[in-house]
């Protein structure tokens, strides 16, 4: 487990964000932020919940699963559309099944190919409107050099029409 990475794609300065996003056993989970500190990769005062990156990280990923993750999204893409980080999220984590990636090695697998430009994550907010609407927040898994703002706009506006109809 690539703690330093984990640590990086998170944005986090947390102990207690970075392990509810590792997905392991507890002794896994210790081990990994015990050789951490041991090689000097992070500093961390568990009473202030604090955790700070002392070296670069060195991306990894799953390859198997990041090859999965393109699929899926090369497949969106042959449809004109990009699936959303929350889509493939719960097809990547399924409570209800027993077999699921490992979360880390998604969030690690997805921001590789971020990092790599393999792919694009493209956020489109839409503000509440009182009474009609909750705000949202879709993020886009595209590829680049597809026309990606039209597409997404597609996917929002059918959203929109969906909870007008609702309402």
């Amino acid at each position: 487990m690539n703690v330093l990475y984990l640590l990086k794609t998170l944005k986090t300065k947390k102990v207690s964000e970075l392990i509810e996003n590792m997905d392991a056993p507890f002794l896994d989970i210790n081990v990994a932020l015990w050789d951490a500190e041991k090689a000097g990769e992070v500093e961390i005062d568990r009473e202030k919940d604090k955790i700070v990156a002392l070296k670069e990280a060195i991306p990894s990923h799953n390859e198997q699963l990041s090859d999965m993750i393109m699929r899926a999204i090369k497949h969106y893409s042959a449809s004109e559309v990009n699936i959303t980080a929350g889509k493939l999220v719960s097809w990547v984590k399924n409570p209800a099944l027993q077999y699921n990636y490992l979360y880390h090695d998604y969030i690690c697998s997805l921001q590789y190919l971020i990092d790599t430009g393999a792919i694009i994550e493209c956020v489109v907010t839409v503000p509440e409107v009182k009474k009609k609407r909750p705000f949202h927040r879709f993020v886009f898994l595209c590829l680049p050099g597809n026309p990606n703002e039209e597409w997404n706009a597609k996917s929002v506006n059918k959203w929109i029409e969906n909870i007008d109809k609702t309402k």
